[in-house]
């Protein structure tokens, strides 16, 4: 396992789709919090952040824009995920336009879900990394005056 495992929320309270995806996640060295309501999904989430949201789509309830609006207003880069079983379900999610990064097929091949997950959390890791990039120049930029100005101040004399 990695010293930073990524923290997944599974927000689900069908037993299948949490066995499923503990074992898909557990195989690719997550961190793995369950929750059984949308509400207590939240309340998790407050609290640890984690970077990858999955919610079954029996779970999603009558609005579930508001719950992804809430996600990315705690976490701007939270990676969310919406879990179904079977065609109609496919259907009906694309028909609701949500925010949402991918839709995670399973009741077809396992190895098609895991390989979902895999390049979510990779896209995720490379976005954080980017960052972090992004931040280091930033701040080189910003204190490479002030060593300068010390070393012109020193050489001076």
């Amino acid at each position: 396992m990695r010293p930073n495992p990524d923290r997944v929320l599974v927000v689900s309270g069908n037993a299948r789709v949490k066995s499923e995806l503990e074992s898909s996640l557990s195989n690719l060295g997550c961190l793995v919090d369950f929750s059984p309501s949308r509400k207590d999904g939240a309340k998790k989430f407050r609290a640890h952040k984690q970077h990858l949201v999955i919610l079954d789509a029996t779970s999603l309830g009558k609005t579930p824009q508001r719950l992804f609006r809430y996600f990315h207003r705690i976490r701007k880069n939270t990676i969310t995920m919406v879990a179904y079983s079977d065609a109609r379900e496919h259907a009906v999610l694309e028909k609701l336009g949500l925010d949402v990064d991918a839709l995670l097929n399973l009741s077809g091949n396992i190895e098609t879900a895991r390989a979902t997950l895999n390049s979510a959390l990779e896209a995720h890791r490379i976005w954080m990394k980017s960052l972090f990039r992004k931040h280091v120049a930033y701040f080189t930029a910003l204190v490479l005056p002030i060593w300068l100005g010390l070393l012109w101040a020193v050489l001076r004399d």
